[in-house]
């Protein structure tokens, strides 16, 4: 599942990839899971579940409440597709994601273990959430069901306006050139000069990509957090691949030069087409 996230696919794709990995396993267990991505330039989550149970979102003001995320088939079931869930959250909630053997017991109703679940969490501290003091919930010695293990995600910050610069670009031959300038400003606001020309170049080659595959380029984002981040969205299906060029092309080889000049770059689907990005090191 790691492996499968790293390669920028959505959620639901990724799982669904899951579950043809498993049924490739010749095994016929199943298992269940809840992959759940965080955007914190927008605040939100992105959840989909194979048969997992719900997790438990708490705001800043303690209120405690389950997210109904749509629920799938378990992973290795072979009932796809998953249906994802765009959650936006207040700054400073925290996701409680669990195991099944926090809260199904032998001996109890899951709703009754669900329901003291969600009032023993709503009446903690953070700091007592965040250390994950739930361990008096699970189901003792016969009446455990499973390995119970949880995990609390804390949501960082909404991010300042001063570290994330949208702009939409113009669908036609401007819109490189206009990329370039807009880049090349708010570099020099945040005091970014030494990653311009990197920058430059990496906006050229993902604008000048849009225009000839993707039929023209999006929504131009630029964000400063502990790195330098530039994604550009297109209304493209395909995703980019570096090509290996021979020495007589002419072309071909901008996504080789991001590829060394940038810490790192990948692409995701969108309902509406694709982001690619790309970041670098800030000094």
């Amino acid at each position: 599942a790691r492996t499968l996230m790293a390669l920028d696919l959505t959620p639901e794709r990724m799982l669904a990839r899951l579950d043809l990995a498993a049924r490739d396993l010749e095994d016929d267990q199943v298992a269940t899971c809840l992959c759940a991505v965080y955007d914190p330039a927008e605040a939100t989550y992105t959840l989909v579940s194979a048969g997992h149970p719900p997790p438990l979102l708490i705001t800043p003001d303690g209120h405690a409440s389950f997210v109904d995320v749509p629920v799938g088939a378990p992973i290795g079931a072979g009932v796809i597709p998953y249906d994802p869930l765009r959650l936006s959250v207040p700054p400073g909630s925290r996701l409680v994601l669990y195991t099944d053997g926090l809260v199904k017991s032998r001996t109890e109703d899951i709703d009754v273990q669900l329901a003291r679940l969600r009032t023993r969490a709503a009446g903690m501290a953070p700091s007592e959430l965040d250390a994950c003091t739930l361990g008096d919930l699970v189901p003792d010695g016969g009446a455990r069901f499973d390995e119970a293990v949880m995990l609390v995600a804390a949501t960082q910050e909404t991010l300042l306006g001063t570290d994330l610069q949208t702009w939409n670009l113009p669908a036609h031959g401007s819109a490189a050139g206009a990329a370039r300038k807009l880049v090349r400003d708010q570099l020099d606001v945040w005091h970014l000069e030494d990653l311009t020309d990197v920058t430059e170049l990496v906006v050229s080659e993902l604008v000048g990509n849009a225009l000839r595959y993707g039929g023209a380029p999006g929504q131009l984002r630029l964000l400063r957090h502990d790195r330098l981040v530039v994604e550009l969205s297109d209304t493209g299906p395909d995703l980019p691949q570096i090509q290996h060029s021979s020495l007589s092309d002419e072309g071909g080889r901008g996504l080789q030069l991001i590829n060394m000049l940038c810490r790192g770059w990948g692409s995701c689907r969108t309902p509406t087409g694709k982001i690619v990005w790309a970041e670098q090191d800030i000094p």
